[in-house]
């Protein structure tokens, strides 16, 4: 898994991600304060497609509620995205540090992101991933208890 990071963060290094992360960061914005004024709930409560796995075997997959997760953390319900799959809020604060430890390199010269940190941001998102489903599972399966 390592290497296929590797080509993927290498394939990177010719493109400026950080002005790409700006440009994504600026439409993030745009669309929480254009969600704001003409409250577009419609196309963020679409219709989901059914998940093959749980109509198959019965059990919830990894992912399960993760559209919905993306759906509130862009209406800024931070805590309610969190219940329904923490890999969204993960990824949004990883991207949101790691974006303040760029801008904080091109200003003053300190050390950047290297693909070491990276990683590391990868393999804990992975492991609070599977930590979240395995807890969803028990809850659900072992105790009755049906998540949101």
């Amino acid at each position: 898994m390592k290497i296929h990071i590797k080509n993927i963060f290498n394939k990177l290094k010719g493109i400026d991600i950080y002005k790409a992360g700006i440009v994504i960061l600026v439409l993030l914005i745009l669309f929480i304060f254009i969600n704001r004024i003409y409250n577009l709930d419609q196309f963020l409560t679409g219709n989901t497609p059914e998940c093959y796995l749980r109509k198959i075997s019965g059990l919830i997959c990894p992912g399960c509620g993760m559209t919905r997760a993306v759906r509130s953390l862009l209406k800024l319900k931070l805590i309610k995205s969190a219940l329904y799959h923490i890999i969204p809020v993960y990824g949004f604060g990883c991207f949101i540090y790691l974006m303040i430890k760029e801008t904080i390199h091109r200003l003053y010269g300190t050390k950047g992101v290297t693909e070491e940190f990276f990683l590391k941001f990868v393999y804990i998102g992975i492991a609070i991933g599977i930590v979240q489903w395995v807890v969803k599972l028990v809850c659900i399966y072992v105790f009755n208890i049906k998540m949101l």
